[in-house]
């Protein structure tokens, strides 16, 4: 198995008990994104105790062995000692990991308004820095089309307007 050089799942899967992990923890990480909801993780932690299986499994990025995504997973596997599945994915660094935190939650089916909006707004920071990357960052009108190119895409891939993006940027986590 070669979890080095992947962000391929399928080839990056281990499967062990909680108190067996090895992989750090990161305040940063686990307070990244908005909180779940107690009713949230009530309803998380009674279909994981329900079937005594947690089928999401857990992400690591492999470089730093930093647990990045599944921390309520991995405290409630923790308390019940249950097993769980670590999928370790490469990151170029701590923005890259945010940035995949972000679309990973954009994928989610329980977020609600607010964190949408949140998420959005991250996003489009994200691809705005990354499109700058290369680019030459004191010059303020590649920055702003930029902007305004990030902003266009990410509303028509929501399907919302542009000003709707705008304002998300601007969101704070809550």
């Amino acid at each position: 198995m070669d979890t080095q050089n992947s962000r391929n799942p399928s080839e990056a899967m281990l499967v062990k008990s909680a108190h067996q992990a090895d992989f750090l923890l990161d305040e940063e990480f686990q307070s990244f994104l908005p909180a779940l909801k107690p009713s949230q993780l009530e309803l998380l932690q009674q279909s994981i105790l329900e079937t005594g299986i947690i089928y999401c499994p857990l992400i690591v990025w492999v470089q730093k062995n930093i647990l990045i995504d599944g921390y309520h997973r991995y405290s409630i596997a923790l308390e019940h000692n249950l097993s769980i599945t670590l999928i370790y994915m490469e990151f170029e660094d701590r923005n890259d990991v945010k940035a995949w935190m972000v679309k990973n939650a954009l994928g989610l089916r329980w977020i609600d308004g607010k964190t949408l909006s949140y998420c959005r707004g991250q996003q489009c920071q994200f691809e705005v820095a990354q499109a700058l990357k290369d680019k030459d960052n004191d010059d303020e009108l590649e920055a702003k089309r930029a902007k305004k190119n990030t902003a266009k895409k990410i509303a028509d891939k929501f399907d919302v307007g542009v000003d709707t993006i705008k304002k998300d940027v601007n969101i704070q986590k809550r």
